[in-house]
């Protein structure tokens, strides 16, 4: 079994992602931290839209905000993470 505090998310969507995800980065990072996480990823679709409210939800609760994005063109889909 893999401790809670060892995993780490990398593909999440908040409702920053329009019609993907249907909560807001607060509930995420609060769920997350309840779980004993350290560390989650915002990867919304098409953009950082929710970043600053996820980072400051994240550091809130104690989390380390990863930031990335789903870029969706046409059929192509691809993902990019930026973490510090």
């Amino acid at each position: 079994m893999v401790d809670s505090a060892d995993f780490v998310h990398l593909h999440v969507h908040s409702a920053y992602s329009f019609g993907d995800g249907p909560d807001a980065p607060s509930a995420l990072c609060a769920e997350a931290a309840r779980l004993g996480m350290r560390a989650l990823a915002l990867t919304d679709t098409n953009g950082l839209h929710g970043w600053v409210a996820f980072t400051d939800a994240a550091r809130e609760v104690g989390l380390r905000p990863i930031l990335g994005a789903q870029l969706k063109a046409g059929q192509v889909m691809f993902g990019l993470l930026f973490g510090w």
